[in-house]
């Protein structure tokens, strides 16, 4: 019995440090946290400077936080806009019911989230990194359901304590690369030599299509225009016709679904200066590009003509 109790209470001390390392000494978890109370400032500002106006909100994973630039979408539309797009493994538990619970009657949701997350034919569960995000914003007793998974992995603990032993503890993005209106910006220019990811898979998992038919339910059941837009990713030139084919179907049958806010890119640019430090995360001019291009089309969506 002695060993028994000494192994639980082990194994609790071993759960609270796991979890106290996620919660208040997790660069990354600082950073994001940090980003979201200035989104919150901001889009209350919003509110409070356009009672009378619906606001157009981004929503999806980090490609959507350093892809769209609100300032452009807004000058566009003629509508206030934010970016809330988050950590992609944060999970879809986290990035969009952020973004649902901050819309109101009337406004407009993107929905700019990558590819797989609508392909998997399972439910991804709540990832540590989004439940310790969550928790820092609010310790609502929901979350204790998923309370187990407030640990840290392995490749995660043996990362962190590398870095406190070589004294360098700290995130790759700071408050630096924090924009107007919630975007995220990297100057970094992609490696010309890097290597196209995988062609996705064109076809919207159980999982997926279950998401986009809950989100289109609550949408309508709230007022709030829910439209879907492919984020751009790099691709090499040779391969650039079977990911926009793959692209084509994955975007029809999610049109079955939600309408669909595209581009002739088809979530695809084979030009390297289009992006900054990953093959998802775009450049200030990628993002402009793509800002440019996605607000043309958003405009024809809303009944606007503001860009020619």
């Amino acid at each position: 019995m002695r060993l028994l109790l000494s192994l639980l209470a082990s194994a609790l001390i071993a759960y609270g440090i796991g979890a106290l390392i996620l919660l208040r000494a997790n660069p990354e978890v600082d950073f994001w946290h940090e980003l979201e109370s200035k989104r919150d400032k901001e889009l209350a500002a919003l509110r409070n400077d356009h009672p009378d106006q619906p606001l157009i909100l981004f929503a999806g994973g980090s490609s959507c936080a350093f892809s769209i630039d609100p300032e452009l979408i807004a000058t566009a539309t003629g509508l206030p806009a934010i970016n809330l797009g988050g950590p992609a493994h944060a999970g879809v538990d986290y990035l969009i019911p952020r973004v649902m619970n901050a819309a109101k009657s009337g406004d407009i949701v993107i929905l700019a989230l990558e590819p797989h997350f609508l392909t998997a034919d399972s439910q991804v569960p709540p990832t540590s990194l989004g439940l310790a995000l969550q928790m820092k914003r609010d310790s609502r007793m929901e979350h204790l359901t998923h309370l187990h998974r407030l640990r840290p992995g392995a490749t995660f603990l043996a990362t962190w304590l590398a870095k406190c032993a070589s004294g360098r503890l700290g995130y790759r993005y700071d408050a630096s690369h924090h924009r107007a209106g919630g975007r995220l910006a990297h100057d970094a220019i992609l490696d010309p030599n890097t290597r196209s990811p995988q062609a996705p898979d064109g076809q919207l998992g159980d999982a997926g299509r279950n998401l986009l038919r809950q989100l289109a339910h609550q949408a309508k059941e709230r007022n709030i225009r829910l439209l879907y837009s492919l984020p751009w990713q790099y691709v090499e030139p040779p391969l650039a016709d079977l990911h926009r084919e793959a692209n084509r179907c994955l975007l029809a049958q999610i049109s079955e679904i939600l309408p669909c806010v595209e581009d002739d890119s088809l979530g695809v640019s084979t030009r390297t200066e289009d992006f900054s430090d990953t093959t998802n995360h775009l450049s200030p001019p990628g993002s402009e590009r793509r800002s440019i291009s996605l607000a043309k089309e958003l405009s024809r969506h809303l009944n606007h003509s503001t860009i020619r």
